[in-house]
C-alpha cells in the first residue's frame, strides 16, 4: 500500500496497483496552443488516443467513470507530463491536462494531483489543469468547487474548457479564479454563416479584460478563422489550421 500525505487529518491510501494498471492501448498525443501574436507556442494540450482509430475516447472516459475509476484515469492523466520532467530532463515547456467534473470532485483528487507534482518534482507553473464541461449534479459540483478552490490556494492553475457548451460556465467564472477560458470550437466553425455564433466570438474576445484571464479560440481550422480572431485581438488560438496533435517526444522538449 502507498500512503499519500492529504493534507487531511487522516491519509489516504492508494493500492499500488492504481500505480501499475495496464493501460498500454492509451497514449497521448499533444497539441500546440499558439499565442496569436507572436506565432509561438505557449503550451501543450495531452490529449488521451488509443491505438485503435475506430475507439471513441468520450465513450472510454465515461465508461471508466461509470466503473468508479475515476482516480485511475486522473492518475494515467497526469503521467502524460511524467517524461518532460525527469531528473535528467528540465522541460522549459508547459502542458494542459484535461479532467471530468468527476475526476475533480473525487475526495481523493486533490492529494493525487499534489503527490504526482511532488513525487516527479513537477513545477506547477509549468501545467494547467482543464476543467472540462459536462452536466453534473449539483452534489458533485459542489465537490468539484471545493477541490478546485484548494488546490488554487495551493498555487495550481486552472483552464475552464469547452467554454460556451454547458449551462455553468458563468456560475464557475464567478466563484474561481480561472487562469484561462478556452472557447470551444463550434463557434469559430459557424461564425461565418450564423450570425448568433460570429456575435458570441466578438463577446468572448473581451473576456480577457472582464474577467482578468487569459482566453484561448479553439477550432481554428482555416486561414479564415485565424485572421478573424486575430483582429478581435485574442490572447491564444488553438486547431487543425496551426498544428494537429502529435506525438511529443521529450528529448525534443
Amino acid at each position: 500500500m502507498l500512503i499519500v500525505d492529504s493534507g487531511c487529518s487522516k491519509n489516504l491510501i492508494f493500492p499500488e496497483e492504481y500505480f501499475e494498471y495496464d493501460i498500454a492501448s492509451y497514449h497521448f498525443h499533444f497539441q500546440p496552443i499558439y499565442c496569436l501574436k507572436t506565432g509561438k507556442i505557449k503550451l501543450y494540450e495531452a490529449l488521451l488516443r488509443n491505438s485503435e482509430s475506430t475507439t471513441n475516447i468520450e465513450k472510454t472516459v465515461m465508461a471508466l467513470i461509470s466503473q468508479g475509476k475515476e482516480d485511475l484515469l486522473t492518475l494515467h492523466t497526469l503521467s502524460a507530463v511524467k517524461p518532460f520532467f525527469s531528473d535528467k530532463i528540465k522541460s522549459p515547456l508547459s502542458f494542459s491536462l484535461n479532467f471530468e467534473p468527476a475526476q475533480i470532485a473525487s475526495s481523493r483528487f486533490p492529494a493525487l494531483v499534489k503527490y504526482f507534482f511532488n513525487r516527479f518534482n513537477i513545477p506547477k507553473q509549468n501545467v494547467m489543469l482543464e476543467i472540462t464541461e459536462r452536466a453534473c449534479s449539483t452534489k458533485m459540483y459542489q465537490s468539484m468547487i471545493k477541490n478546485i478552490e484548494k488546490l488554487i490556494t495551493e498555487g495550481f492553475a486552472f483552464a475552464m474548457d469547452d467554454f460556451g457548451t454547458g449551462m455553468s460556465n458563468f456560475e464557475l467564472l464567478s466563484q474561481l479564479n480561472i487562469k484561462l477560458i478556452k472557447i470551444d470550437g463550434c463557434f469559430i466553425n459557424s461564425a461565418f454563416d450564423n450570425s448568433y455564433s460570429k456575435s458570441i466570438i466578438e463577446m468572448a474576445a473581451t473576456f480577457k479584460e472582464k474577467f482578468n484571464c487569459s482566453v484561448c479560440i479553439e477550432g481554428l481550422e482555416t486561414q479564415e478563422h485565424i485572421d478573424f480572431v486575430k483582429k478581435l485581438n485574442f490572447c491564444f488560438g488553438q486547431g487543425y489550421a496551426l498544428a494537429r496533435p502529435a506525438p511529443l517526444s521529450p528529448i525534443f522538449a
